[in-house]
């Protein structure tokens, strides 16, 4: 079993307390709340998923309430593997790594599961209910509707504070190249999402031009 693994799944584990040579202390509850919210919406996505394979050669499996149309359903696929199994194993792979390599503790223990429950609680499982109820974007991967991505944008700005702030204090000895790749990633899509958000037209008008832009280019490759 591996140190990481000891590490989450040991019992009573004690708290460690940043000092010199002592390791910084990392939310063990946090990333096993999220590890788990993880593999939950996983398998529910899964389901979904499979629902919307079957549908395909048997449309009239289920019925036809508007609930249970393809088209929903595959939304909720999509999204519940993007924010349910994902943004939460993200979230957990950010717990245990800022950690170790800022040398000090995320911000907040409290500001933490205020992220996991709008995280779960105010995004993913609202949005689920509001595609079956037929309220969404037509926008490939973000097609929650646009009250629930004010959550995310709002959980991205939690993101910034928790994850970012403590690279800030660390010192230089204790930074390497990988944290501000990190940080920049995280500070980029946090930046990102709301213009996306906010004018999905024309984000959706130039990925198509991307594509026929892409399209143009093989066309003139094999002629």
């Amino acid at each position: 079993m591996t140190t990481f693994a000891q590490n989450l799944f040991a019992q009573n584990e004690p708290s460690h307390t940043h000092g010199a040579g002592a390791l910084p202390s990392i939310e063990y509850d946090l990333i096993r709340a999220h590890v788990f919210a993880s593999l939950v919406t996983l398998v529910i996505s899964v389901l979904f998923g499979i629902t919307v394979a079957t549908k395909f050669s048997f449309p009239e499996f289920l019925g036809s309430h508007a609930w249970l149309t393809w088209g929903r359903l595959r939304y909720n696929h999509t999204q519940g593997i993007f924010f349910g199994w994902l943004g939460n194993a993200f979230l957990a792979f950010f717990y245990y790594v800022v950690p170790r390599l800022a040398n000090r503790p995320v911000l907040s223990r409290k500001l933490g599961w205020l992220l996991f429950v709008i995280w779960n609680f105010a995004v993913v499982l609202p949005g689920w209910v509001l595609v079956a109820a037929g309220f969404s974007q037509p926008l490939e991967w973000a097609e929650f509707p646009l009250v629930v991505d004010a959550f995310v944008v709002l959980a991205f700005v939690l993101m910034v504070f928790e994850f970012v702030l403590p690279f800030l204090k660390a010192r230089p000895s204790d930074c390497t190249s990988v944290v501000g790749t990190l940080s920049a990633a995280l500070s980029s899509r946090c930046l990102r999402t709301p213009s996306v958000i906010s004018c999905p037209n024309s984000f959706r008008a130039r990925r198509a031009q991307r594509s026929a832009d892409c399209g143009f280019t093989m066309l003139s490759a094999s002629s």
